[in-house]
């Protein structure tokens, strides 16, 4: 007999999937149904496409696989999913037939690739005295951020190879919640320290005592060296989230006591993101490619 859990996700993929169907039956031309992780993301990829495309936010990337298969179990050739990538190629996980993986780690992070959509971000948040003192430069600034974050992607990647149920977020009154980054980070210079990282996830997953059970795992993240393209290991909300801690004294602008919050960022980010930054990207040369093979319809703005 199927679990509770099991019932429920049912339920939603058979209400999601008929919404599907009924907007690609009732359309008098082809219409292309696509399938993201929320809506946030909904918000970011529809301007690359035309109006007769239609988006759908489901519950997370298993459940966009779902839909997509039910679509192709009843012959729909107009479904397809973007889904972020988090760590799936590095897992050595490769998506189906009409899904379509982020070329950074998610959609955040690719976002953050465009020279132009960062220089925006620094024009408007960072002082250029406190960011020449801090790295140097912009790019650099970049680069730096996710080094610093690199112990937690790291740690988040071991976690998904081992399975072993540690929580990095959660959500509070339809907020997501990140770990408290004040408390492994320091404001003035943005020092770390990993054991309070630890402390920190071993908290937010009520699991007390796991990295004392199991100290092989602090020498590992200690010692492992730092990877190459860092934006396909980096989390795109916890980037924005050491940004906005940065924001409040390391490179903030001389007389600014606003906050800046990450969601703020984010906003700002998705709405600098232009057609022309989305058309440079691996996904969309692979949508595109897609549409030129297997449908010969196009949806995707071109010119």
């Amino acid at each position: 007999m199927p679990s509770p859990k099991d019932l429920k996700y049912e339920q939603d993929d058979n209400y999601l999937f008929g919404e599907i169907k009924m907007c690609l039956d009732r359309s008098h031309q082809k219409n292309l149904a696509v399938v993201v992780e929320s809506k946030s993301d909904e918000k970011f990829y529809k301007k690359f496409f035309n109006r007769n495309t239609s988006f759908f936010s489901s519950s997370g990337w298993e459940m966009a696989l779902r839909l997509v298969e039910m679509a192709k179990k009843q012959a729909l050739e107009f479904v397809i999913a973007i889904i972020d990538a988090d760590f799936k190629p590095f897992l050595g996980w490769s998506p189906p037939d009409q899904v379509f993986l982020t070329d950074a780690h998610d959609a955040e992070m690719m976002q953050l690739q465009s020279p132009s959509c960062w220089e925006n971000l620094l024009a408007e948040y960072v002082d250029d005295e406190k960011l020449a003192s801090f790295c140097g430069d912009g790019s650099k600034l970049l680069e730096v951020l996710m080094e610093k974050l690199w112990p937690l992607s790291y740690l988040r990647y071991l976690n998904e190879l081992n399975r072993w149920g540690l929580k990095f977020k959660s959500i509070k009154n339809s907020k997501l919640v990140l770990l408290p980054f004040k408390d492994f980070f320091k404001e003035q210079d943005l020092s770390f320290s990993l054991p309070k990282l630890l402390r920190a996830v071993e908290n937010k997953s009520k699991k007390p005592g796991f990295f004392k059970r199991n100290p092989e795992i602090e020498e590992e993240i200690a010692t492992t060296t730092i990877a190459k393209e860092l934006e396909k290991w980096t989390n795109g909300h916890e980037f924005l989230e050491l940004f906005s801690f940065a924001l409040r004294r390391c490179i903030a602008k001389s007389g600014s006591s606003k906050k800046i919050a990450a969601e703020d960022l984010e906003k700002n980010l998705r709405i600098s993101y232009r057609v022309e930054d989305f058309r440079t990207t691996a996904l969309y040369q692979a949508i595109a490619s897609w549409e030129d093979e297997f449908i010969g319809e196009t949806f995707l703005r071109r010119e």
